[in-house]
């Protein structure tokens, strides 16, 4: 079996997908091997950012006491915007919607059928719930990924992953478009046995697996028995071809390694998007010196509240028991000549207090969202639903960008579970129960593999986000008087026909 190092020109000639089948592993932790060395800055970054966002649970992964760090932020404004923006893009309650070729009532059932399963699927997958967590990793380290994938069972499942553990190499993801991705983590021994409990070779080679390497450990003080996993993926030169590649690889064995002929199940949303290169930037990049500069400007102000207090001006030569000088109520002070004088100067310059002010209002600024939305008031004297709804858009229009690449990645998840699904071996059976309402009854129905679309070509995905609808009733009936709901001709649910 050919040997492998971290030499790029060696990879380069025989990258891990030109390997022969079964025998790939070697070469897909060489090339692991060689992004932990191009990629360590990302690394200190990523743990850089952590702290800034939550200092407490980024200390103690890395072994050090919180009574020794607790203090170092004392007022965290990166967290309070990152919640402030995150509360914001989670009310964009999305739903992916299905369009087919064909104007017959059979293509009409099929995206009927199709978007009860995408929904039903997305549903027992709880993939909102997982979106918004990716979502929230964008804000802190400015990329966020979620990984699709078969949970048993014929149920389909999908998790928020870390950026640290997404591979890309830098020249390849140059243009966010990248051949080859890689999810590198340290993963439990006991868990991957169990899912691969019937495969003794596999089992064999999780048993002598070495143990994971301290870098790729997110907790390096555990009892936990981790073995580092590299689960790697070509993609394929087109939707349905069979050239892409998929490895499930350990240090000293491959355990799988099948063809791919979809889109890799790992999708990437971006807070913020560089001009070159696969990561973005966050939240957390675009405050850290305004809150550099925060701690530096609470540390010196601290240290001149403590050092502040009361002076006694006393006349040389008077005769004054300074044992007479308490905080007693009431208490007598023997003097002769001049009466002492008590001064409390000003602790603190007042510029501080303005400035610290300044640097608090200029990181929301930076983000472009307002204290009002962060303390969840609204503007004095804005009162109306008109009003404060027109208000909630300006502030909205903000976040236009985001809002869209957090619709993108719920279009993107969608898109993946139906091609696992269409992926699936012929017999394999996979369906979901989905609610359904007719003639004013509710039941459960089934949604099986053969009810939906085969192929990428029969359908296109649209998103709409629902949230931006009226949710009781009353708001419905008063939002159709309103002219943005007159062009589209539909009246509390009734179509309207033009005579004209």
């Amino acid at each position: 079996m050919e040997t492998y190092d971290s030499n790029s020109l060696q990879l380069r000639r025989r990258p891990w997908f030109e390997s022969d089948e079964g025998r790939a592993h070697g070469a897909v932790m060489a090339t692991m091997r060689h992004l932990d060395e191009r990629l360590s800055a990302s690394d200190s970054r990523f743990w850089r950012h952590f702290r800034l966002y939550d200092q407490d649970t980024a200390f103690s992964a890395r072994g050090v006491h919180r009574a020794s760090t607790r203090n170092a932020i004392r007022l965290n404004v990166v967290r309070a915007a990152i919640t402030a923006v995150h509360a914001k893009i989670a009310q964009n309650e999305v739903r992916p919607t299905y369009l087919t070729s064909g104007e017959g009532w059979d293509a009409r059932q099929k995206a009927k059928k199709t978007q009860a399963f995408v929904d039903g699927v997305r549903y027992h997958a709880d993939a909102d719930a997982v979106g918004s967590l990716a979502a929230l990793y964008a804000l802190i380290f400015g990329t966020g990924h979620t990984k699709t994938f078969w949970a048993g069972d014929g149920k389909l499942g999908n998790e928020a992953v870390l950026p640290v553990h997404i591979r890309v190499d830098p020249a390849d993801g140059m243009h966010r478009q990248p051949m080859c991705l890689y999810d590198y983590r340290p993963v439990d021994r006991a868990k991957l046995r169990q899912r691969f409990g019937d495969d003794k070779a596999a089992l064999k080679a999780i048993d002598q697996a070495p143990d994971a390497p301290e870098h790729i450990r997110l907790y390096t003080r555990t009892t936990t028995d981790l073995v580092a996993v590299c689960e790697a993926f070509c993609r394929p030169s087109a939707d349905g071809a069979e050239d892409g590649r998929r490895v499930l690889a350990l240090e000293n064995a491959t355990l799988v390694d099948e063809p791919l002929c979809h889109a890799p199940p790992i999708q990437t949303i971006r807070w913020g998007v560089r001009p070159l290169g696969w990561e973005g930037f966050g939240v957390a990049e675009q405050l850290e010196n305004l809150q550099f500069g925060i701690n530096e400007l609470l540390k010196r102000l601290h240290q001149q509240l403590m050092l502040s207090g009361p002076k006694v001006f006393l006349e040389r030569g008077s005769a004054i028991d300074y044992d007479e000088l308490t905080n007693v109520i009431w208490g007598f002070v023997h003097y002769t000549g001049q009466a002492p004088q008590y001064v409390v100067p000003p602790a603190v310059q007042p510029e501080l207090f303005d400035h610290l002010r300044y640097l608090y209002q200029q990181a929301f600024d930076e983000v472009g969202i307002s204290q009002l939305a962060v303390r969840s008031e609204k503007p004095a004297g804005l009162n109306s639903g008109r009003a404060l709804m027109t208000f909630s858009d300006l502030e909205s229009a903000k976040f236009v960008d985001f809002g869209r690449r957090y619709e993108r990645l719920v279009r993107d998840v969608s898109d993946s579970f139906l091609d696992l699904v269409m992926a699936a071996e012929e017999g394999q059976e996979v369906e979901v129960m989905v609610p359904v309402r007719r003639w004013r009854t509710r039941f459960l129905e089934r949604v099986a593999r053969a009810d939906i679309v085969s192929s990428r070509d029969e359908f296109v995905t649209q998103v709409f986000p629902t949230s931006s609808l009226p949710q009781t009733p009353a708001a419905r009936n008063r939002s159709n008087t309103w002219p943005s709901a007159r062009p589209s001709g539909v009246l509390a649910g009734i179509c309207v026909r033009s005579n004209t």
